[in-house]
């Protein structure tokens, strides 16, 4: 039985193409950042509906 190359033994390579698993993982890593570029848009537009709420009431004080 041959030894497998040393790039195959580091990325523990269990049957799966390299080229699928780093097209795999990019779309895992876009996908981290998209999430969280939805959670900052959202904060930020949740933040500046409380702000008008609070404006337009009176009970911020500008």
């Amino acid at each position: 039985m041959e030894t497998p190359p040393l790039r195959q033994i580091i990325l523990g390579n269990n049957g799966i193409p390299w080229e699928f698993r780093k097209f795999a993982n990019g779309l895992m890593i876009a996908n981290l950042f998209q999430m969280w570029f939805i959670k900052i848009s959202l904060a930020s537009f949740y933040n500046r509906l409380k702000a008008e709420e609070l404006y337009y009431t009176g009970r911020l004080n500008m």
